[in-house]
């Protein structure tokens, strides 16, 4: 028999870590990326976009992500820490804050430099970046 084989992270917890430290992939390489369907990945962004843990800007047919590392963690045994802590301890640096950007800045930027790995807003909407 076969032992059950579990993770710590959840699916939601795998692709917002995942847009994090890819801030301009696409839904197709998420899903290959993380083990799941083409599907999934559509509603776990759209989840994660509705609950403002991400937010998605597009450009041409491409979509560009912006992670908000100082929401809260969602149960209640964790919501004393944010998903930024997370994004720490998974390998993803302290942030240094940046400028207010609008979406068509951030694709610039993202263009420009491609040296930041995740992208956040903090609680001034001031622009972050996580190098």
């Amino acid at each position: 028999m076969e032992k059950s084989r579990w993770t710590f992270l959840s699916n939601h917890g795998r692709v917002f870590v995942y847009i994090a430290k890819n801030p301009s992939t696409t839904q197709g390489t998420i899903a290959r990326e993380v083990g799941l369907t083409l599907r999934g990945v559509q509603k776990i962004v759209s989840d994660l976009e509705s609950a403002g843990y991400i937010l998605r800007f597009r450009e041409g047919r491409r979509n560009y992500y912006v992670v908000n590392p100082n929401l809260p963690m969602r149960h209640p045994l964790e919501s004393n820490h944010s998903v930024g802590d997370i994004l720490i301890a998974l390998g993803c640096p302290q942030t240094t804050k940046g400028q207010p950007v609008t979406g068509k800045q951030l694709v610039q930027k993202y263009e420009e430099e491609r040296s930041f790995v995740v992208l956040g807003l903090d609680k001034e909407g001031y622009l972050s970046y996580f190098y």
